[in-house]
């Protein structure tokens, strides 16, 4: 296998060279070493290595801030940029994912599977539904649909993810972690999610494919399950404040109270089940240590 990940400066990226092999990875950094540089503003003139046999397209906006404050060049790069490069990679017969997001579906949305209709209420969720249409008009353009899958996960929780660096630094400072109780989500972690990525990449799989939590919580909520493995475990627990975002000064961009991900489908083709909360939960706790 000689696989190609675009978008290689990514925090899922990162997971997936630690622990398998990758070909080729590209940057936005001018000048990297071992990495090919791609600007998605621009990928028409990107040349893609001739022994590249699979790809995974893991780029775009990271954040609800990107896709709101730089609405133009992001929409453009979704709506554009990286379906025309989905056109150059299908032309090549090289299998490709597009790893995308359970905002696709917004809060409202009843069905959750991967046959569901979505209906994005964020402007970050309609951004990724406007790519998942535009490469898959190109997967027909070409005549190559059989090539290409559509990976859509629900929220990873990271060391550098925010409010969970914040979470270990106040841990181990014994200052107290103020958890919301009106922000909801269905946690993964990436070295879960890149295990659950590269399976379907061996696959070749076609179509949509869910990475879930297996279930929605609040992060309120977490604390209290993170402190039952703590306390389990002799440690010390944490300090928690419940609060909401009102009562912090926050606007969520998002206040639904369902996120996660049906996975029925993929269940059954990849044998992968969603991630339950007491793997979370120990996930958490090791980053405390």
């Amino acid at each position: 296998m000689s696989l190609l990940i675009i978008g290689g400066d990514s925090r899922l990226s990162k997971r997936i060279r630690e622990n398998y092999v990758v070909k080729y990875s590209t940057t936005r950094s001018i000048g990297a070493k071992n990495k090919l540089f791609l600007d998605l503003s621009e990928t028409n003139s990107f040349e893609i290595p001739k022994d590249v046999n699979k790809c995974l397209i893991i780029g775009g906006p990271v954040s609800y801030t990107q896709a709101n404050k730089n609405s133009n060049s992001v929409r453009d790069i979704h709506q554009f940029q990286i379906p025309l490069l989905v056109k150059k990679l299908l032309e090549k017969n090289i299998y490709t994912i597009y790893v995308s997001s359970n905002m696709v579906l917004g809060k409202d949305c009843k069905d959750r599977s991967e046959e569901a209709t979505p209906h994005p209420n964020i402007e970050y969720g309609k951004l990724k539904f406007i790519c998942e249409k535009k490469i898959y008009e190109k997967s027909v353009e070409v005549g190559n649909i059989d090539k290409l899958a559509i990976f859509r996960m629900t929220k990873n929780i990271s060391p550098e993810t925010s409010p969970f660096l914040d979470w270990i630094k106040n841990y181990k400072n014994n200052q107290p972690i103020i958890a919301f109780t009106d922000l909801f989500f269905s946690p993964l972690f990436y070295e879960k999610s890149a295990d659950a990525l590269m399976r379907l990449v061996d696959f070749e799989y076609q179509g949509i494919f869910h990475f879930s939590g297996v279930k929605d919580i609040n992060y309120f909520e977490l604390c209290c399950e993170v402190n039952k493995v703590l306390l389990k475990q002799g440690k010390k627990q944490l300090n928690i404040i419940d609060s909401t975002s009102k009562e912090q000064g926050v606007t969520l961009e998002d206040i639904g109270s369902t996120t996660f991900l049906d996975m029925r489908r993929t269940t059954s083709m990849l044998k992968i089940k969603p991630v339950g909360l007491g793997e979370v939960c120990d996930y958490i706790v090791s980053l405390l240590d």
